[in-house]
C-alpha cells in the first residue's frame, strides 16, 4: 500500500509542476502550433541593428524581435496590473545586440501618465537594468503622452530628451547604465506647439510642430525654421543621422523625405521661402517601381540607423531602405522557428499530460487505495460540488455579460448624446476655417476648442471616465483631422474613410469599436453642419478601451474571486454537514467491520433518532442472532470434529463435513502408528462393561493429546487402540510414541494407588502410502484408511508383546530418521509376515519403557545385535551362545529367549526349507 502513496505523491507533484508551466506559459494558448506565420498587428514602430528587427505593434502592447532572415526570435509583451496600463513606446538597439525599451505607465483607466522608465534588455530578451525613471505625483501629470521622447544611441551613450512644456532637455546615459545627465537644454519659443525631436547633440537637435513647420535648435537654444512644405505638408517621425541629416514622414502627401540642411548658413531670418527643398526617399510610387505593391498611406515610425539605413513602419510592414531610398526588404509577417513551434506544441500538450496524470491518480486512489470503495461523502462531492460550481459559474458569466452589456450600452449611450450635443454645439463654418497644419490654434481652431469644452463641462459626465474627442473635416472625397481635445495632431492630419465615417454623411450618429497603433476605442461619431445645412465635417468623442477592459477584467476577477470563496465555503459547510450526517452510517460500518472480523458480539450504538438509528438497532438485532447461530455452528463443528478429524477433511480438500461425499478419496505418502491395549480381551473378562470402557476411555484420554501435539490425528478408534497417522516428518510419530509409553507409565502409576491393575501397550510405526477416502452408503458414512501398509503396521503392533517391545518400527521409519543418538532402540531382525513376499526388518525402540527394562536392553543391545546377525548368517552355536549371555543379564527379555529356542532348534534340527534368516510372526 505505501508504494501507491508514493506513486501518488509523484504523481501529484508532477501535476503541480506541469500545472505551473502551464500557467507560466498561457499566452503560448493565444497561437495556434501548427500555424506557422507570425502576423503583425497594428505596428507602430520598427528600427533594426546589423541582424535583427525589433517591432511594436498591438497598440504599443508587444514587442517582437524577428532575424534579418524572417525568422520570430522571441516576444515581450506590455504588463498590465490593476492599477496600471503599460506600453512600449520606444525600442532602440545598439551594436551588442542589447536593446532599449520606453516604458510608459498610465493609470487604470488609461488618460494619466504615472511614470516612464528606460529598459535595457539583453539579446536574449531578459531585462538586464532600468536606464532611467521617472514618475509623476498627481499634480501636473501628463495626458495620454509621457514626457520622455526619443530614445538615440550614438558614440557609446543613449540619449533621449525631457519635455515639459516649453523646457526641453537633452539627457544621456551610459550604456552600462550610469546617472543620466543633462546634454542640453533649451526653451521653445511661445506658441510653438511641439509635436517631435530629435538629436543627439547641441546643434544638431531637430523639432516639428503642430502647424507642419521643422526647426533646427543652434548651439545657444534659438529654434530656427528650416523647414514649411505646402499648405498639406505635415512632418512626423522625424530622425537625424550621423551627419546630421534630417529623415522624416510627409503625411500630408504621403512621402519619406530627406532634408540636409546647411546649418552654418541658416541664420534667424530664414523664412519660408529660403527653406532647404527636401528630397523624396520613398514614395508609394517609389515603392511600386521597385516591385513592392503595398499600401503607403499609414506611416508609423521612420528610424535611422546607426549604418545609415533606414526602418519605416507603414500599414503593417517593417520596409528596410538604404540612404538613397532602395528598398532593401519589406516585411510583412514572420515565421516561427522549429524550436518555438515545437515548445509551443509541447504546451498545448500539458493539459493533455494533465489529464491523463489527473487519471491515473484518479485510478491509483480508486483501485489501490479505496480498493474500489467511494465513501458517499466523496460520491456527494464528485456530484454536488462540480455542478455547484459550474451552476454559480454560469450565473456569474451571466451576470458578467449582463453587467458588460449593461456598461457598454450606458457607454454608447452617453457617446451618442455627447456626439449628438457636438453636432449641435460645433459651428461648421469654423471648421471650414481650418485648411491645414498652419491653422493649428488660429481664431477658428480655437473657437472650435472652446466650444467643445464647454460642451463637456457643461454635461455633469462619469468621473471615472475620461472622454476623447476629435473634429475631423471633410474635405471633398478626403477625410482629416482639424482638432482634438489633447491637441496632439496637427491640422489635416490624413486620415482613411471607413464604413462609420461613411455612414456619418448620411446624417447618422455611428457607435462602434475601433482600434489602431494608438489603441482601442469605444466611440461616437455625427455630422458637423455649416450654417447652409451642408455636411462639411463630423465629430467623434469615445473613450479609451484600456480602462473599460480593464474594469471588465476587474469585475470578472471579483466574480472569479467571489464564486471561489462561495464555492469553499459551500463545500466546506457540505462536508461538514455530510460528515455529521453520515455519523452513524460510519458507526454502523465500524460495526459491519468489526463483525467481518469475527467479533459476533459487537454492538453499535447511535443516538440521532432517524432511519440510521432505526437500522443501527436492526443491526444489533442481527449481531445478537449472528452470535447465537455462530455459536451453535461452532459447536456442531467442533462435535463433528469429534467423529471426522480436521486433518481428514483438510486431505479430502474440504471446508467442512457438509461437502463430503461418498467415494471422496486421496492417496497420501503417511506414518502410521497403531496402538493397543495387550490382552484387553482377558482384562475385560474380569470387570464389567463400565470398567471397560473406564479403562479404554481412560487410555485414549492419556494418548489423544500427544498425537494432536505431535502434529497427528486419531483416523480410528479400534476397540481398546487407535490408528493415528502423521502427515509431516516421521521424527513427530516416533517423538508421540515414546510420549505416550511413558504417559502410559505415568497413568498406571495412578491406577495401582487407586487400587487398579496397570495396563501395558503396544505400539507399532510404519510409513508408506495411505488411501484415505469415504466410505459407506448414502446414509452412513464413515472416514476411513485403506493400505496394505496399515495392515502391515497392525501385524506389527499383534507382535509387540511376544518380543517384549513397547514400540516397534520398521526399517522404511528408522531409514528416515537420521539422527538416531538421542533415541535408545535395538535391531529386531527380519520378520516374515503373512501375505507379504519379502521380511521385514524391525526395531525396538525402548526409550519409553520403564528405567530399569531400558537399562537393561541398553546394556545387553549390542549382544543382542550381533546375536541377530549370528543367526541371520546361520551361525546358530554362536548365535545362541550371545542369546544366552543376554538372558542371563536380562531375564525378561522375550526376544532373546525366542531367538535362543529357534538357535537351539536349527541348530539341532536344521532349517526349514526356504529359510532366509528371518523369524516367523
Amino acid at each position: 500500500m505505501r508504494k501507491f502513496y508514493i506513486y501518488l505523491l509523484v504523481i501529484s507533484i508532477a501535476t503541480v509542476i506541469c500545472g505551473v508551466f502551464t500557467w507560466a506559459n498561457k499566452d503560448a494558448f493565444l497561437q495556434f502550433p501548427w500555424k506557422k506565420d507570425f502576423s503583425f498587428d497594428y505596428l507602430s514602430l520598427a528600427t533594426a541593428d546589423a541582424n535583427n528587427y525589433y517591432l511594436i505593434d498591438r497598440s504599443l502592447k508587444r514587442l517582437s524581435k524577428v532575424n534579418t532572415a524572417g525568422e520570430l526570435q522571441y516576444i515581450i509583451k506590455a504588463t498590465d496590473s490593476t492599477s496600471n496600463l503599460h506600453l512600449l513606446n520606444e525600442v532602440v538597439a545598439d551594436a551588442n545586440g542589447s536593446f532599449y525599451v520606453l516604458n510608459t505607465y498610465l493609470d487604470s483607466r488609461g488618460f494619466y501618465v504615472e511614470g516612464e522608465e528606460i529598459a535595457k534588455y539583453n539579446a536574449e530578451g531578459k531585462v538586464d537594468k532600468v536606464m532611467y525613471r521617472k514618475d509623476y505625483g498627481r499634480i501636473n501629470r501628463p495626458e495620454w503622452v509621457g514626457r520622455v521622447k526619443s530614445l538615440k544611441i550614438n558614440n557609446g551613450f543613449l540619449y533621449f530628451f525631457s519635455v515639459n512644456d516649453r523646457d526641453v532637455s537633452l539627457k544621456r546615459v551610459t550604456l552600462d547604465g550610469e546617472s543620466a545627465e543633462d546634454v542640453f537644454k533649451f526653451q521653445l519659443p511661445h506658441d510653438t506647439y511641439l509635436s517631435e525631436i530629435a538629436g543627439t547633440a547641441a546643434g544638431s537637435i531637430f523639432y516639428t510642430t503642430k502647424k507642419g513647420r521643422i526647426y533646427w535648435v543652434d548651439a545657444s537654444g534659438k529654434s530656427i525654421q528650416i523647414f514649411a512644405g505646402d499648405n498639406r505638408s505635415l512632418p512626423i517621425n522625424l530622425d537625424v543621422d550621423s551627419n546630421n541629416c534630417l529623415y522624416f514622414a510627409d503625411m500630408g502627401n504621403k512621402k519619406i523625405l530627406y532634408l540636409n540642411p546647411d546649418t552654418e548658413k541658416v541664420t534667424a531670418s530664414t523664412v519660408s521661402t529660403k527653406d532647404p527643398a527636401p528630397k523624396t526617399i520613398l514614395s508609394a510610387n517609389k515603392l511600386s517601381q521597385q516591385g513592392f505593391d503595398l499600401p503607403f498611406s499609414l506611416i508609423n515610425s521612420v528610424r535611422v540607423n546607426q549604418d545609415g539605413s533606414m526602418v519605416i513602419a507603414a500599414s503593417d510592414h517593417a520596409i528596410s531602405i538604404t540612404p538613397t531610398g532602395k528598398v532593401n526588404s519589406a516585411l510583412g509577417n514572420a515565421t516561427y522557428p522549429g524550436h518555438m513551434l515545437a515548445y509551443n506544441w509541447f504546451v498545448w500538450l500539458q493539459p493533455l499530460l494533465i489529464l491523463v496524470l489527473l487519471t491515473l491518480a484518479m485510478k491509483i486512489i480508486y483501485f489501490n487505495i479505496m480498493a474500489r470503495s467511494i465513501p458517499i461523502v466523496v460520491k456527494q462531492i464528485i456530484v454536488f460540488v462540480p455542478l455547484m460550481v459550474i451552476s454559480m459559474a454560469i450565473v456569474s458569466i451571466i451576470s458578467y455579460n449582463t453587467l458588460s452589456d449593461t456598461i457598454e450600452k450606458e457607454t454608447f449611450s452617453k457617446l451618442k448624446l455627447l456626439s449628438h450635443l457636438g453636432t449641435q454645439v460645433i459651428d461648421g463654418d469654423r471648421l471650414e476655417g481650418i485648411n491645414g497644419p498652419g491653422d493649428f490654434m488660429n481664431s477658428d481652431y480655437r473657437s472650435l476648442q472652446q466650444e467643445i469644452d464647454v460642451m463637456l463641462k457643461e454635461k455633469t459626465w462619469n468621473s471615472e471616465a475620461k472622454y476623447y474627442t476629435v473634429v475631423y473635416k471633410v474635405d471633398k472625397d478626403n477625410l482629416f483631422v482639424a482638432l482634438t481635445d489633447d491637441n496632439s495632431r496637427s491640422p489635416y492630419y490624413p486620415y482613411e474613410w471607413d464604413e462609420a465615417f461613411t455612414g456619418v454623411l448620411d446624417g447618422k450618429i455611428i457607435t462602434g469599436q475601433e482600434s489602431d497603433p494608438d489603441g482601442s476605442w469605444m466611440y461616437a461619431i455625427g455630422p458637423v453642419y455649416n450654417s447652409a445645412g451642408e455636411i462639411v465635417g463630423e465629430f467623434e468623442t469615445g473613450i479609451d478601451q484600456k480602462g473599460f477592459n480593464e474594469q471588465r477584467r476587474a469585475l470578472l476577477s471579483k466574480l472569479g474571486r467571489s464564486i471561489t470563496i462561495m464555492a469553499l465555503i459551500v463545500a466546506a459547510v457540505f462536508m461538514a454537514m455530510s460528515y455529521f450526517l453520515l455519523s452513524g452510517i460510519r458507526t454502523l460500518r465500524k460495526g459491519v467491520n468489526n463483525v467481518a472480523r469475527g467479533n459476533w458480539d459487537t454492538k453499535v450504538s447511535v443516538r440521532t433518532k432517524d432511519e440510521v438509528a432505526d437500522l443501527c438497532q436492526s443491526f444489533n438485532t442481527m449481531s445478537e442472532y449472528i452470535l447465537r447461530y455462530i455459536n451453535k455452528i461452532t459447536l456442531l463443528n467442533e462435535s463433528y470434529f469429534r467423529f471426522v478429524p480436521q486433518q481428514f477433511l483438510k486431505f479430502l480438500q474440504k471446508e467442512n463435513i457438509t461437502e463430503v461425499e461418498l467415494g471422496d478419496q486421496v492417496k497420501q505418502e503417511m506414518v502410521i502408528l497403531i496402538s493397543n491395549i495387550h490382552s484387553f480381551d482377558t482384562i475385560s473378562k474380569e470387570i464389567s462393561p463400565e470398567e471397560s470402557f473406564k479403562i479404554i476411555n481412560g487410555f485414549l484420554n492419556e494418548v489423544g493429546p500427544i498425537i494432536r501435539e505431535n502434529d497427528g490425528f486419531i483416523n480410528k478408534y479400534t476397540g481398546a487402540g487407535i490408528i493415528a497417522l502423521f502427515p509431516g516428518e516421521t521424527r513427530d510419530a516416533l517423538t508421540a510414541a515414546i510420549a505416550m509409553q511413558r504417559q502410559v507409565e505415568h497413568y498406571n502409576s495412578e491406577r495401582i494407588n487407586s487400587g487398579y491393575q496397570p495396563i501395558e501397550i503396544g505400539i507399532a510405526v510404519h510409513k508408506g502410502p495411505v488411501m484415505l477416502g469415504i466410505v459407506g452408503e448414502e446414509k452412513r458414512m464413515e472416514g476411513t484408511v485403506i493400505s496394505d501398509n496399515v495392515n502391515l503396521t497392525e501385524t506389527l503392533e499383534k507382535i509387540t508383546h511376544k518380543f517384549s517391545a513397547s514400540i516397534l518400527l520398521t526399517e522404511d521409519v528408522y531409514m528416515d530418521i537420521f539422527n538416531w543418538e538421542s533415541y535408545r532402540c535395538r535391531l529386531l531382525g527380519s520378520i516374515e509376515v503373512e501375505n507379504k513376499a519379502l521380511p521385514v526388518t524391525v526395531y525396538d525402540v525402548f526409550q519409553g519403557e520403564p528405567e530399569h527394562a531400558r537399562k537393561l536392553k541398553q546394556e545387553t543391545s549390542d549382544l543382542f545385535e550381533d546375536g541377530v546377525i549370528l543367526y541371520q548368517d546361520g551361525r546358530f552355536y554362536d548365535a545362541r551362545t550371545k542369546f544366552v549371555e543376554v538372558i542371563r543379564r536380562n531375564s525378561r527379555d522375550e526376544a532373546a529367549k525366542l531367538y535362543f529356542f529357534l538357535c537351539d532348534e536349527y541348530f539341532k534340527g536344521g532349517t526349514p526349507e526356504h529359510w532366509s534368516g528371518t523369524i516367523g510372526t
